[in-house]
């Protein structure tokens, strides 16, 4: 099951840690508040089906990434191979700064 959990750079909805250089007012548009992704891949995983997520600002790669690890503590080990699609900006997880917004 594919989940969009951002928007596109190009756009300006993809979602990112820190503001656009050109819309400095603006840190995209995620799809999902916090927590509710992770609840409902979880959901999802546990009937069965693959997650394919769309992530490709920094904020929304972190939150897919986090979202699955949620999947694996709640339904414990199994055979799953979550994908993360597109992944244009990647933060090192080092980076934390504005983790509190994303």
């Amino acid at each position: 099951m594919k989940f969009f959990v951002d928007g596109i750079v190009e756009a300006g909805t993809a979602a990112l840690l820190e503001p656009y250089l050109d819309c400095p007012h603006s840190r995209g548009i995620p799809n999902w508040p916090a927590g509710e992704l992770g609840d409902v891949m979880a959901a999802v995983d546990a009937a069965g089906f693959q997650i394919h997520a769309h992530a490709i600002g920094d904020a929304a790669v972190r939150q897919a990434l986090d979202a699955i690890a949620h999947v694996a503590a709640v339904n414990g080990p199994r055979d799953r191979r979550p994908v993360i699609a597109h992944a244009q900006l990647v933060t090192p997880p080092t980076c934390r700064a504005s983790r509190s917004s994303a």
